[in-house]
């Protein structure tokens, strides 16, 4: 998880922990990419506004490295306008644009399931 407001970045760790996810918190854009090309992982969350960086960057570049490719991206932002939402560089390929909008609906996207 990429996060830089320590408070969202905790919640959200305790809750992925308790559902039995293994997560790794990383700060800033530079430190998850790092953290995402060493660790491989099938799933980043990342927010959209960081500190050295935006998120959207941070997708376009793990979508280009080798190890991180098939990563499923999910945009995490505590901004709900349409400036916000999305971009293409965080949407799978094969599947319809997501909107995080309640922690009840991130858990279909981290298991994989389609948004109904």
């Amino acid at each position: 998880m990429v996060e830089d407001d320590q408070d969202t970045a905790e919640t959200l760790r305790s809750l992925l922990d308790l559902c039995g996810y293994l997560v790794v918190v990383a700060r800033t854009s530079q430190q998850g990419i790092e953290a995402a090309r060493q660790m491989e992982p099938h799933i980043v969350l990342c927010d959209i506004g960081l500190p050295d960086s935006d998120g959207y960057i941070v997708g376009s570049v793990l979508r280009q490295s080798g190890a991180t490719a098939g990563a499923r991206l999910i945009a995490v932002t505590g901004q709900g306008g349409p400036q916000n939402r999305p971009r293409d560089r965080f949407r799978d390929r094969s599947q319809a644009q997501k909107r995080l909008s309640a922690g009840s609906r991130m858990f279909p996207l981290l298991r994989g399931k389609k948004d109904t």
